[in-house]
C-alpha cells in the first residue's frame, strides 16, 4: 500500500506540483501587474510540465515534445493581438501543431500536408468561434476543464500515458488559475484571454494526440467538444446530461477495446 501511494505521488509531482509551482506565482504576479500577460503563466506551467515529464528533453529540439515546449508560447503571444481574436488563437494552435509535427509532415506528400493543416485550421476556428459565443457565461469554464481532463484520459487509454500526463498538467494549471481573481476580492473565474489560450493549447495537444498517438478523432471529439456543449446547456439539464453521455460513449466505443497505454 505504501509503495503504491509513493508511486502515485511520484506520477503526480511532474503533472501537478512542479507546473503549479511555476504557473501560480507567475500568474498571480502578472494578474496583479499586467493582466494582459497572465496567459503566459499557462505556457510557463506547461513548459515546466514538459521538462519534468520528458526525461530526454533538450532546449534545441530533436523530438516532437521538445518542439511542444516552445510551441506553447504561441497562444499567449496570439492573445496580445486583441482585434483578431479568436482567429489569432486558431492560427496559433495550428501553427504550433505544424511546428511540433514537422518531422511527421516531412514524410507526407505536400497535398496531404496541406489538407491536414487546412482541416486542423477549420476545426480550430470552429472551436474558437463556438467557445467565443458560448464560453463567456459563468461556470462555462468548467466545460473546458472537463474536456481537458477527459482528453488526458482518452490519450492515456489511446496509447500514451506521457502525453496524457502533459494534458493533465494543463487541466491542473487551468483549474488553479481560475482562482486568481480572489487576489482582487472577486469570485473565482477564468478571464477570456486565459480561457482562449487554454483552449488553444488543448487543441494543440488534441492534434498531437491524433497525429502522434493515433487517438481516434471520434474519441478526441467526444472528449473535447461534447463536454463544452454540455456545460453550455446548463439551463437544460437533461440535454446537458445526454450530450455528456454521448461524449463518454464515443470515448468508450473508440478506446475501450484498444486501451493499451504505453509510456511514450
Amino acid at each position: 500500500m505504501y509503495g503504491e501511494s509513493s508511486g502515485i505521488f511520484a506520477l503526480l509531482i511532474p503533472v501537478i506540483v512542479w507546473p503549479l509551482l511555476v504557473a501560480v506565482p507567475l500568474g498571480a504576479v502578472l494578474y496583479l501587474w499586467r493582466p494582459r500577460l497572465a496567459p503566459f503563466a499557462i505556457a510557463a506551467g506547461m513548459m515546466m510540465a514538459i521538462v519534468g515529464l520528458h526525461g530526454s528533453w533538450q532546449p534545441v529540439p530533436r523530438q516532437a515534445l521538445d518542439w511542444m515546449f516552445w510551441a506553447v508560447l504561441l497562444p499567449p503571444l496570439a492573445s496580445l493581438i486583441r482585434p483578431m481574436q479568436p482567429l489569432a488563437q486558431a492560427l496559433a494552435s495550428v501553427l504550433g501543431l505544424a511546428v511540433v509535427g514537422w518531422v511527421l509532415w516531412a514524410r507526407m506528400p505536400f497535398s496531404h500536408q496541406l489538407l491536414w493543416l487546412v482541416c486542423a485550421l477549420a476545426y480550430a476556428i470552429l472551436m474558437q468561434l463556438a467557445w467565443d459565443k458560448t464560453g463567456k457565461a459563468r461556470f462555462n469554464e468548467l466545460g473546458l476543464m472537463l474536456s481537458s481532463a477527459l482528453l488526458a484520459v482518452a490519450t492515456a487509454l489511446g496509447g500514451s500515458i506521457l502525453i496524457g500526463q502533459v494534458i493533465g498538467a494543463l487541466t491542473a494549471i487551468t483549474v488553479a488559475l481560475m482562482f486568481l481573481p480572489i487576489l482582487r476580492g472577486n469570485a473565482p473565474v477564468l478571464s477570456a484571454p486565459l480561457l482562449a489560450v487554454s483552449l488553444s493549447v488543448l487543441l494543440m495537444l488534441a492534434g498531437y494526440a491524433y497525429a502522434f498517438v493515433d487517438v481516434p478523432l471520434l474519441a478526441i471529439s467526444g472528449a473535447v467538444v461534447l463536454p463544452m456543449l454540455a456545460t453550455s446547456q446548463r439551463s437544460k439539464p437533461l440535454l446537458a446530461i445526454i450530450l455528456l453521455a454521448i461524449g463518454l460513449g464515443l470515448m468508450a466505443w473508440q478506446l475501450w477495446p484498444q486501451s493499451n497505454a504505453y509510456g511514450y
